[in-house]
């Protein structure tokens, strides 16, 4: 299942699930810096998995901090990054647990960036995304924390500069490579580990 702000939008998405031979997904409207958007999708995502759900990936995210340094970024912006790269992921994970507590098995998926990383992320420029995935890291740790015994485990992959929209087409990543480390994590057993962050397929330091 897809979950995007536009679901117009998402049909060249889906075409690239169906074309790799994933089935063809349904689309679901969730703006994740919506209150009310989330909760209509947790609803519906409800209503057609009644009896749970098992994996959620948040990968939603803006970059748009690139004119700007932490001394001179609108604070309108800075909080963006936050609302969308950070509570996003909160908004959408809090109103799913629910459905993998039902299931008594769920994986969470937190996409962060190596921008994000204190292990060599936290340089100068993009002020706003480099601390919002810093804090998506620790957000995703202090989670992982609190549904242990939920059967739900959450754990972080930093994917790389991968070729997409905000990739952009010079990235050396084609984006195949990181869905394979998702899937990995997100099919994870119940002896995997949790609140840990990964690269390139194997366990790397925050």
């Amino acid at each position: 299942m897809l979950a995007v702000r536009n679901p117009a939008g998402a049909a060249d998405a889906a075409r690239a699930v169906a074309a790799a031979g994933g089935r063809d997904p349904d689309v679901l409207e969730c703006d994740v810096a919506d209150d009310g958007s989330v909760a209509r999708f947790a609803a519906e995502l409800e209503r057609r998995h009644p009896a749970g759900v098992h994996v959620l990936v948040n990968n939603a995210a803006v970059m748009e901090d690139e004119r700007w340094d932490a001394a001179t970024i609108p604070i309108d912006v800075f909080r963006r990054h936050l609302e969308v790269n950070l509570v996003g992921a909160l908004r959408v994970s809090r109103a799913v647990i629910p459905l993998m507590q039902r299931a008594r098995w769920g994986r969470i998926v937190n996409l962060t960036s190596g921008m994000g990383r204190f292990d060599g992320g936290l340089a100068g420029g993009h002020p706003a995304y480099r601390v919002s995935k810093a804090a998506l890291n620790a957000l995703s740790k202090t989670m992982a924390r609190d549904v242990q015994g939920m059967g739900v485990k959450v754990n972080v992959l930093d994917p790389g500069w991968v070729r997409t929209r905000m990739g952009g087409d010079r990235a050396p990543l084609d984006p195949r490579v990181p869905a394979e480390h998702a899937l990995t994590l997100a099919a994870l057993p119940d002896d995997g580990p949790s609140g840990t962050i990964w690269r390139d397929g194997r366990q790397v330091t925050w």
